[in-house]
């Protein structure tokens, strides 16, 4: 029996430091099946050192091996016909964020998970879910009281993986965006405002994360020199009801360079520099001073490392769980609920990112009813 409680696992996709490294902590889980990569040569290099099965179509693994689920790795391009087919097989499906096919493209999906009963997550291999995965272990411990805020804030230069992301739509024009009047195609071509959106979606992707919802009023103020488009600066606040927010700030028109993250709970605030890789929490300090959310000054804690091992063996584990236990009780039964709704967060994550534009364009707040 397997660690993910005899769950067993397909990695669709066998090239790129993403996938060797999903294929390492799944094979480390105990959870994986088979490889399957268009690839053949590249498939059986991965399926040998693992000692499983590996194909090079998605069809002949589902017709070959006995398996539960697939994590879909694949490049972005390939990805949507992938998980198509493995839901059409009634098989589970954890896709790597983000999915190429844009927001219609991700509905469509989940409608054919409900229909197949099937669970569609995605597996965000994105810096800021790092610290989000610590955030969403405190929150859950009620160590700290409840989360109230949570900041993502990107200063200087984005990383080549942002400037060329350029299968995805984030209602821009681009990846089949419609061209209508809150898409933003006059400046698709220039791979800074690219950048910034593709950043900003996986921020909003982790704040949705972090609240287990969808936000319901989106705000953004752009720093383009015209028109409302996003050059290299975009400020969005997400709310989310109850008082609950967050807020994205990303300006690459600087010098310095760096990514951080702040997350307020009602007994902590949990700060993580995600270009250092370390993540610190620092209880609020009891009776007179700092109330809640605010920490004690001049103390100094310890930092605890971020790792993205950890980090997709947590995600993978809690995509195992949701498939054997369907939920369940307790801490992780929560963790798989998340799980089994990582699709639907990043579907209202794409929407998110396409009223960020309209709003920025039209300088007004935009309430979305994304239940």
């Amino acid at each position: 029996m397997t660690e993910g409680g005899g769950t067993r696992l397909a990695l669709v996709g066998a090239g790129g430091w993403a996938c060797r490294r999903i294929a390492a902590v799944l094979s480390g889980m105990g959870a994986l099946a088979a490889v399957c990569d268009q690839d053949e040569q590249r498939a059986a290099s991965c399926g040998q050192k693992y000692s499983v099965g590996h194909y090079g179509d998605v069809g002949g693994m589902i017709r070959g091996e006995a398996f539960d689920g697939a994590v879909v790795a694949a490049p972005a391009a390939a990805r949507a016909a992938a998980i198509s087919e493995l839901l059409g097989a009634v098989k589970h499906v954890c896709a790597q964020w983000p999915p190429a096919c844009g927001a219609a493209g991700v509905g469509e999906l989940l409608g054919l998970a409900d229909k197949r009963k099937a669970v569609l997550s995605c597996l965000p291999v994105v810096r800021p879910s790092m610290a989000a995965e610590v955030v969403r272990n405190a929150a859950s411990s009620g160590a700290y009281g409840r989360l109230m805020s949570f900041d993502i804030r990107t200063r200087g230069g984005p990383a080549p993986a942002y400037t060329g992301r350029d299968d995805c739509d984030y209602g821009d024009g681009r990846g089949g965006g419609s061209g209508s009047d809150d898409a933003d195609g006059d400046d698709a071509d220039d791979a800074r405002a690219r950048a910034v959106r593709a950043m900003q979606a996986d921020a909003a992707y982790t704040a949705n994360l972090m609240f287990d919802a969808a936000p319901q009023v989106v705000f953004a103020v752009s720093g383009g020199p015209e028109g409302g488009r996003p050059g290299g600066h975009l400020t969005t606040m997400l709310g989310y009801g109850g008082g609950l927010a967050a807020t994205i700030s990303i300006n690459l028109e600087t010098g310095s360079s760096s990514e951080t993250a702040e997350a307020v709970l009602e007994g902590a605030v949990i700060r993580a520099d995600l270009s250092e890789g370390f993540v610190r929490t620092e209880p609020a300090a009891a009776g007179p001073g700092p109330g809640p959310g605010r920490t004690a000054r001049n103390r100094r804690y310890p930092h605890d490392s971020l790792s993205l091992d950890l980090q997709l063996r947590s995600w993978l584990e809690d995509f195992a769980d949701a498939i054997s236990r369907g939920g369940g009780q307790g801490r992780r039964g929560r963790a798989a609920r998340g799980a089994a709704r990582g699709a639907v967060h990043a579907l209202a994550a794409l929407k998110a990112a396409r009223a960020s534009l309209l709003s920025a364009r039209r300088g007004i707040p935009i309430y979305l009813d994304l239940r």
